[in-house]
């Protein structure tokens, strides 16, 4: 049985390869992480500034997933194999 990859790696991976509504699926993506994230700190942290921490660390997250995907796309492509 294979897996399905999680959302938010397909999400950053659509919109590398520019596909046709991936703004909208990353930006979706972001924000349920964001949610997530804020249900987290709610719970466990410091609620001031709770929105502002909430989308800051899932932004952070986002940019890393471009990053580390984006490093595999050009070692892939590189190699002449596809994704």
């Amino acid at each position: 049985m294979q897996l399905k990859p999680a959302p938010s790696k397909e999400a950053a991976v659509q919109f590398l390869y520019k596909t046709p509504g991936s703004t909208q699926t990353m930006v979706q993506s972001l924000l349920k992480r964001s949610i997530l994230i804020g249900v987290g700190i709610a719970v466990f942290g410091d609620t001031q500034n709770l929105v502002r921490n909430s989308v800051g660390g899932s932004i952070v997250i986002e940019l890393y997933l471009l990053w580390y995907y984006g490093q595999q796309i050009k070692a892939l492509e590189g190699s002449g194999a596809e994704w």
